[in-house]
């Protein structure tokens, strides 16, 4: 992979584009084949509802089919957890036609867990994961009545031993890998370069896994929050819409997981989001530097 200090562009097993630092990859999964599968999922469901919901129409107008002359019965298909509410089409009879406004609200749902592949450099944030549940949409009056939920599960993952060259990571100044013949190169590998990403230690031999932890959680807890602005900014955004039927709704709806995405990617563009996680991270990173290096001078390791 060469330097594990050099910021290269990479490729994950999915297809989609990663940037990747000493610490940190930001996978961003290419929006265009998410967007289509969430899009047409919304459409299989809207057309089961919209059979539902038509055959129902005719046995109330009185057009009833074979099988309910002999009183067989239609129910709604079970979405689960999302569900189009009764009246998409403007009610038994109801005008299609007419535009009608969009009143949503939508809750976002993240969660943050350790888990997934071993990154190729130190650490790995993989955040954009972005789908809508709990869909609910009905026609009240003259508008739509719109709840969806964005889930967005967010994961990170550091290498468990060894640093991406091999270098031993000191999880704390009694480590039991310093000595009193190692402890300055220790000591210099951890102390944070305020020249290099606002904070980036050299980590040639040494790194700190504990550290790396603390790096990737702020980047899964800063762009969580720009992930709940992207939500809310994307429901100003469809409340601003509107639609004659469910087909304009759905079609609303299929984007909002992008739309939320890109409001996360712009705000945590690099080097700035590196430069933030390294600062958070620097006082730590010196704090342990110099306590391995205060015992190291007073002849506090062993050989």
């Amino acid at each position: 992979m060469g330097d594990a200090r050099d910021s290269q562009k990479t490729d994950d097993a999915t297809g989609g584009q990663a940037w990747e630092t000493a610490d940190s990859t930001e996978l961003m999964p290419r929006p265009s084949i998410g967007v289509a599968e969430r899009r047409n999922d919304l459409r299989r469901r809207v057309h089961d509802r919209r059979g539902w919901y038509e055959d129902r129409c005719r046995r109330q107008s009185g057009r009833r089919t074979g099988a309910e002359s002999r009183g067989g019965r239609s129910s709604a298909p079970d979405f689960g957890e999302s569900q189009v509410g009764q009246g998409f089409l403007g009610g038994c009879g109801g005008n299609a036609d007419v535009d009608r406004a969009i009143v949503s609200s939508l809750n976002y749902n993240p969660s943050i867990s350790q888990t997934g592949s071993p990154p190729n450099g130190f650490g790995v944030t993989r955040p954009y994961d972005f789908t809508l549940s709990n869909i609910d949409v009905t026609l009240t009056g003259d508008s739509f009545t719109v709840r969806a939920t964005v889930d967005n599960p967010i994961t990170y993952q550091v290498r468990t031993d060894l640093g991406p060259s091999g270098q031993v990571s000191i999880e704390s100044s009694s480590d039991d890998d310093i000595s009193q013949g190692n402890y300055k190169q220790v000591a210099g590998d951890l102390t944070p370069d305020m020249s290099d990403l606002n904070g980036r230690p050299p980590r040639e031999e040494f790194w700190a896994r504990d550290l790396t932890i603390r790096h990737e959680l702020f980047h899964c807890t800063e762009g969580r929050d720009f992930a709940r602005d992207g939500v809310n900014r994307a429901e100003t955004w469809l409340n601003n819409q509107s639609a004659n039927n469910i087909q304009g709704v759905q079609d609303f709806l299929s984007v909002i997981p992008e739309r939320v995405a890109a409001v996360r990617r712009a705000n945590m563009t690099y080097p700035g989001r590196e430069e933030r996680a390294y600062g958070d991270g620097a006082p730590h990173y010196r704090a342990r530097a110099e306590e391995i290096r205060s015992k190291g001078d007073d002849e506090e390791f062993g050989e």
